[in-house]
């Protein structure tokens, strides 16, 4: 088996610092010369390595041993779901797409990651300039420890794709670094495996956005928590999707979650956005929804929920009104249920509120 191709350690800057590469490329040429297809690629050094050659046909592997490998330019890695990359994010080192182009950042790669990454900014982390979604697609992160992913996109990050989050026993902390402004991650058609008992991810300063119905998967139980913190944290569902989440959901006071249907009265079908796991209440978590909801449609809660919080039902928008149904019979949240919002008229003429729905059997 050939040994990584190391160069020398070039000396610490901004721009580049260290890697193992191809023979006699310096980290400076690296990033303008056609990018190699095969072999071991080595970050070394506490510095950044900007890559803007395309690394979408390269099936070897990237060690990210110290400091920042990025991509910028056009970069992108992987683009085959036969012949793939892997990457490997050390303790202490980050993995960091920094492209103009955005969308596929990651196609089919494997990546594994531990630590907070290079100076706490995330073991993955995506500051691409691009307002669009920045997507891994494909491919598979598994943690070798706790382990953070970051977004200083002001758009949204996710993966997405048929891609699995192999948690492996570990905490996946997502987060957003962008002040005063709110950011998006996104978990779409992914497989979430091996989660710990108690927190499995935990959702920091962003927005975390789940979608794809059937087709999002969670691994587990409600020994196994979701948790919220920081005052720009929310949820929020698109188009039925909750129905994947066994796990505890555990929201800090002030959170809100948002059902994010948008289909009209007539075409209701009859499937809630619904979460089977419970909830707990640190204080009012917020309720709301982009449907043009009646009675019966809506967020529903089947789970047990407790906690010294309570509730607050309320349209997010005038165009939409909100519901809520509360499936479970032994319910211990001790804070109140607050309704709000105001009348909607919808397709039909029909005059429609947010409302309350307690279905417990």
């Amino acid at each position: 088996m050939k040994e990584p191709l190391l160069a020398s350690t070039v000396p610490a800057n901004d721009e580049n610092d260290g890697i193992v590469a191809v023979p006699s490329r310096s980290a400076a040429a690296f990033s303008t010369l056609p990018a190699p297809t095969t072999g071991t690629i080595v970050k070394l050094g506490e510095g950044r390595l900007n890559s803007s050659a395309t690394l979408a046909n390269f099936v070897g592997e990237v060690q990210v041993r110290e400091g920042e490998f990025a991509l910028t330019g056009v970069g992108q890695i992987g683009n085959a779901k036969t012949a793939h990359a892997t990457v490997m994010v050390f303790d202490g080192a980050s993995f960091v797409t920094a492209t103009e182009s955005g969308s596929k950042l990651a196609q089919y790669v494997e990546f594994t990651i531990i630590g907070e990454g290079h100076n706490g900014k995330g073991a993955i982390r995506d500051e691409s300039a691009v307002a669009a979604g920045n997507f891994f697609n494909g491919g598979k992160w598994t943690l070798a420890g706790d382990a953070m992913v970051c977004t200083h996109n002001e758009e949204r990050m996710g993966i997405d794709e048929s891609a699995v989050i192999d948690l492996a026993g570990h905490t996946l902390t997502l987060t957003g670094d962008l002040e005063n402004k709110k950011v998006y991650f996104l978990i779409g058609k992914v497989a979430v495996k091996n989660p710990p008992v108690g927190d499995a991810i935990v959702v920091r300063d962003v927005r975390l956005l789940l979608q794809s119905g059937e087709e999002c998967t969670f691994e587990g139980s409600a020994a196994n928590v979701l948790k919220f913190e920081g005052p720009s944290s929310s949820l929020r569902l698109y188009w039925n999707r909750a129905k994947c989440l066994p796990w505890t959901v555990d929201c800090y006071d002030g959170m809100q979650i948002i059902a994010d249907g948008k289909y009209d009265y007539d075409e209701y079908d009859g499937t809630d956005d619904y979460f089977m796991g419970p909830f707990y209440l640190r204080g009012t978590t917020k309720v709301g929804s982009n449907t043009k909801s009646f009675i019966g449609q809506g967020l529903n809660l089947r789970g047990y929920v407790y906690g010294p919080g309570g509730l607050t039902v309320s349209t997010s928008s005038d165009d939409y009104n909100s519901s809520l149904m509360l499936d479970c019979p032994t319910n211990a949240f001790e804070g109140p249920v607050t309704i709000t919002g105001r009348p909607y008229a919808d397709s039909t003429g029909a005059t429609r509120y947010s409302s309350l729905i307690l279905n417990a059997n």
